[in-house]
């Protein structure tokens, strides 16, 4: 019923339609989709009505001439830039070895910046229990000396 993976279809997929489909096609597409997920279907389900929603939205854009314009333009550009980063790869191992190291580059991003927030914590807490402890050495210290 829900697909997994809407964020990485375009538009015309989301709707089912081909990208040359016709105003009256896109119309249609639509309307059928709002029929199948509309939220007084399905109540209480927020996965239906934020569908719903996305229909709206992905409609509002296809019906619209200059909005589709500037997405078809953005869509073009975004493949152009897919095939320039499979045209520098030689390989799709190459490919897949990009993609990979970009995506442990940020993981490693990520973990640098969580150690650095634990290290300041860590550090902090250091710093209290020694304190502590120097404050109690003291306090020893002088109990210790005759008055």
């Amino acid at each position: 019923m829900f697909y997994k993976n809407d964020e990485k279809k375009t538009l015309y997929e989301f709707l089912g339609v081909e990208p040359e489909a016709t105003p009256e096609e896109i119309k249609t597409a639509a309307q059928a989709l709002v029929r199948k997920f509309h939220p007084a279907k399905y109540p209480g389900n927020h996965k239906v009505a934020a569908r719903f929603k996305k229909i709206k939205m992905v409609y509002n854009i296809l019906a619209n001439p200059q909005k589709r314009a500037a997405y078809d333009a953005g869509l073009a550009k975004a493949e152009m830039e897919a095939a320039t980063l499979e045209q520098s790869t030689s390989s799709p191992k190459n490919a897949k070895k990009t993609l990979k190291k970009e995506s442990i580059k940020q993981w490693v991003k990520t973990i640098v910046s969580d150690i650095k927030v634990n290290w300041l914590i860590y550090m902090s807490i250091l710093l209290l229990i020694f304190g502590i402890t120097v404050y109690f050495w003291l306090v020893n210290i002088t109990d210790l000396l005759p008055i």
